[in-house]
């Protein structure tokens, strides 16, 4: 997470999932960013607030039927990409609007794409138009692009996503 030091206003988020070699590798690989496992504790209360927000795991009050529909051809193609792995993994990336288009998601990138090319990983992120240009700018080339169209579930436009792979830079140190 990126604060504004300043004013302690949130920046921007990003999170990055590291294949299991460097995940479980015996030297630490990008320690700070690594989260720790929950305690046996958190992950009951977890389970339970899963339980009591689900109906045999389907979150109650969703449109299921809509994200099955929308999931399928995504899920198809993230599948045939990742046998192509194994990948540094863009997870997720917001920026709030008041600090878009100033460099934050660049800098928000930075750290991971570094972990990548010092170890050789390809990386890979899935991308809403608004942030191709960014992932562009990062040396990221879309592969593959989804467009699902929701009118049969009352949206007025389709949505498009980017499934977009960066090779591994020369690292620099």
């Amino acid at each position: 997470m990126a604060v504004d030091d300043k004013t302690g206003e949130v920046v921007g988020y990003v999170r990055w999932v590291m294949p299991s070699h460097l995940a479980n590798a015996k030297e630490p690989v990008w320690p700070e960013a690594q989260v720790a496992e929950p305690s046996s504790e958190d992950r009951a209360e977890h389970e339970r607030d899963f339980k009591n927000a689900t109906n045999n795991g389907r979150v109650r009050g969703l449109r299921n039927d809509m994200m099955e529909f929308r999931s399928t051809p995504l899920e198809e193609v993230d599948a045939k990409i990742n046998e192509g792995g194994p990948f540094l993994f863009l997870d997720y990336l917001a920026v709030s609007p008041k600090y878009q288009r100033q460099g934050a998601g660049a800098l928000l990138l930075r750290d991971g794409l570094a972990v990548a090319d010092a170890n050789g990983l390809k990386s890979y992120t899935t991308a809403s138009a608004a942030g191709v240009k960014l992932y562009q700018n990062q040396g990221f080339e879309t592969v593959e692009v989804v467009t699902v169209d929701y009118s049969k579930f009352g949206g007025v436009e389709p949505v498009t996503d980017y499934f977009m792979i960066r090779q591994p830079q020369k690292y620099r140190t």
